[in-house]
């Protein structure tokens, strides 16, 4: 066995201890968390968990109602606001009006002054929102999407006491992977229509 492999085994084997102990404080309250010394509540490598007194379970697709939602939420995720944020974009926009590109440094620009309002304004954090659509009740109507239920299923989560990064992790791998599909079928289309276009 070459050491990669070794290296793969141990990385799985880590995944697995680690979904086996999300899965059996998953069942404590969160009182008993504190009791067996694990307060904050992990949910990275699990497929459903239990939140003030509710189960969630981890979609892995959207419909297409909940899909334009997303859309939206993927680039406010991407602008959500703090300082490291802001220098960077503020960055990119100086080096896309340098490129002589005013029009690109624009809609940075007015993304991120939005992603600044949507934080004065106290909106529901970008990657929560984003993570709901995902998220869901056993009864939840996933055809839909419910800005109320959105703010229910957050709160649930706080009372629950889940850490943060579940979250982070959780969102940034979706937008990843729906960006990533979203790239390979927009290739194949173009190579699709300038064969039908040459041919």
């Amino acid at each position: 066995m070459n050491v990669n492999d070794v290296k793969a085994k141990l990385e799985a084997l880590k995944i697995e201890t680690l979904r086996r102990e999300q899965e059996l404080l998953d069942g404590l309250t969160p009182a008993e968390r504190v009791e067996v010394g694990e307060p904050i509540k992990q949910i990275k490598y699990l497929q459903s968990f239990q939140a003030n007194g509710k189960k969630y379970i981890m979609r892995t697709s959207l419909t297409l109602s909940r899909f334009e939602v997303f859309q939206d939420l993927q680039i406010s995720a991407a602008f959500s606001v703090d300082f490291e944020n802001i220098f960077k974009n503020l960055r990119q926009s100086y080096d896309l009006l340098d490129e002589g590109k005013p029009a690109s440094a624009a809609v940075k620009l007015y993304n991120l002054m939005s992603g600044v309002k949507d934080k004065m304004d106290g909106k529901i954090d970008p990657i929560l929102s984003l993570c709901s659509l995902f998220i869901c009740t056993e009864d939840e109507d996933v055809t839909k999407y419910d800005a109320e239920l959105c703010q229910a299923k957050i709160t649930d989560w706080k009372i629950e006491g889940i850490a943060a990064e579940s979250f982070f992790s959780l969102a940034f791998t979706l937008v990843d992977g729906y960006l990533t599909a979203y790239n390979e079928i927009s290739n194949v289309i173009s190579v699709r229509k300038i064969a039908t276009e040459t041919t």
